[in-house]
């Protein structure tokens, strides 16, 4: 690197990744922090990422040292910069001091900042009369003791009279000495570090809490005032709340709430139904306690699960369920939203319900998503489950059995109206089906282009359906017997049976839809 240190030593220590407790060295100017930043002129953070799937940015953040410390300004990363939990606003520079907690992605950085003993000497007037000590050390040293003496013998004299000010004040509170070590390595030195602890490592803090360790070491030092009571009433996540909550610390112990995404567009058939979630975040201190309620209140399509319908706490995370249920008919877009309250604040998250779009047929190839006539493989579900939920179980158990009948029938014949299921003849018959109803939808959809394409897959999906049905006759019909399994009549009242019984079983999958239900709100 071409940028001098300028002996400032700060640096920032990782807390959580793949070498915790190793330090980077903060020089001074710029230090791009990130997980590409190669050898350019910051900090390469790609190797402290571990299985999370949070991921920090090729260039998440810069850190700028000057005279008055570190800063830290985000650099419109997609997730994120966190300061002691606090998500940066765009353009934010966030003045750093020693004890700091940054998150970017999945890594946590703690700053450490310079030696008191480097801090101290170089605002005072110290240095010059050291150096000038190393050219005449007699004269310097015969100086400099009178000097420390005469000041220093007459402290103690004024001192015993305003020394009971000092005592009761907030500051010594604030920074009280001490060195509490939790079990799992990290070590509070002052009230401060009790916050940047809960806020990484809140079950380690809490069982110190529950075992007693905690209390006995604040009563050993004197400050049993501040130890947590054995008798305090609440669960342990309570109890751990409530004394972060008395300690004199120096900045705000409070939760904050963030949501994630703000607004959510939920395309679906009529009658189906589909989840959503909404992630939740405590980017601040100590418990978040949260509500989520829907906007209307009389939104019959919008519901927020059961399991949040009450009041919940987040430490760092919870994952809300929305459930929307399309009205059927569709009366056209509708708007609502699912409203978060807490003692962190407040946000809103806009829900909007469209019908779906007829989506153009995509590259061959290019997608990912299995698709049939324009749709995903969930869209495709959640037609059948909307279309399903219409039907009784009496229905069902018809059809299913009409179904199970014409299927048999149809293999039957195109295997020369033999009882025994051979490949050849569904095959074809199932492709050339497929391959023309792909051809006409590719068409209606594209253009003439795409016909090629959406006849070969459609042929194709037709060779598949025929060797899955085809091994399935193969597999079940020899429970009947060698006399009967080749019978195109037993076998055909055999699949007349199973698709009875798989009809019934769907009542358990897609439970039937009663009268009210997707209606307008």
């Amino acid at each position: 690197m071409n940028r001098q240190s300028g002996g400032i030593g700060w640096s920032l220590e990782v807390i959580r990744g793949r070498e915790v407790g190793r330090r980077f060295p903060l020089l001074k100017g710029r230090s791009i922090l990130g997980n590409g930043v190669g050898d350019g002129d910051g900090i390469d953070l790609s190797g402290q990422e571990g299985d999370s799937p949070r991921r920090m940015a090729a260039r998440q953040a810069v850190v700028e040292l000057g005279a008055d410390g570190p800063s830290i300004r985000d650099l419109d990363s997609p997730g994120g910069t966190f300061v002691n939990k606090r998500r940066l606003l765009p353009d934010q520079s966030q003045p750093l001091r020693d004890g700091d907690l940054l998150q970017l992605g999945g890594v946590q950085l703690r700053v450490v900042g310079a030696p008191a003993g480097r801090e101290t000497a170089e605002p005072s007037a110290g240095p010059t009369p050291t150096r000038a000590a190393s050219v005449r050390r007699p004269g310097a040293s015969a100086t400099a003791r009178p000097v420390v003496r005469s000041v220093s013998r007459p402290n103690p004299r004024p001192t015993p009279t305003p020394s009971p000010a000092p005592s009761p004040s907030p500051t010594p509170t604030t920074t009280s000495p001490m060195a509490f070590a939790l079990k799992g390595g990290p070590v509070c030195r002052s009230w401060d570090d009790f916050l940047t602890v809960s806020a990484q490592r809140w079950g380690e803090l809490r069982e110190e809490l529950t075992s007693g360790r905690l209390a006995a070491y604040l009563v050993s030092t004197g400050r049993g005032d501040l130890a947590p009571r054995a008798d305090a009433p609440g669960a342990p996540d309570e109890r751990l709340d409530a004394w972060l909550g008395s300690l004199p610390v120096g900045r705000p112990a409070r939760p904050e709430l963030e949501v994630h995404p703000r607004s959510i567009t939920v395309r679906a058939t009529p009658g189906a139904r589909t989840r959503r979630t909404i992630r939740v975040s405590n980017v601040g201190f100590r418990l978040l306690r949260s509500t989520a309620r829907v906007e209307p209140a009389g939104a019959a399509w919008l519901a927020v699960a059961s399991e949040f319908s009450h009041p919940f706490t987040t430490v760092e995370e919870t994952e809300v369920v929305v459930e929307v249920t399309v009205p059927d008919p569709f009366p056209g877009k509708m708007t609502g939203a699912v409203v978060i309250d807490g003692n962190g604040g407040s946000a809103r998250v806009a829900i909007v319900l469209e019908a779906p779009e007829a989506r153009g047929a995509e590259p061959f190839g290019e997608s990912a998503e299995a698709m049939v006539g324009g749709a995903g493989l969930d869209e495709i579900g959640e037609r059948w489950a909307g279309w399903l939920a219409r039907f009784g179980m009496a229905r069902r158990v018809i059809g299913g059995a009409v179904l199970g009948l014409g299927v048999r029938l149809g293999i039957g014949a195109a295997s020369g109206l033999s009882g025994l299921a051979t490949l050849p003849g569904p095959a074809v018959v199932l492709a050339a089906t497929g391959a023309v109803a792909g051809a006409i939808a590719a068409g209606r959809r594209g253009g003439p282009r795409d016909v090629p394409a959406g006849g070969f897959a459609g042929g194709f999906a037709g060779l598949v359906v025929a060797a899955v049905a085809v091994a399935a006759c193969q597999a079940i019909e020899p429970i009947l017997g060698t006399a009967l399994s080749g019978n195109l009549v037993a076998v055909s009242v055999l699949w007349t049976a199973i698709g009875a019984v798989l009809g019934a079983a769907s009542i358990l999958a897609v439970p039937e839809r009663s009268a009210g239900q997707g209606g307008t709100p």
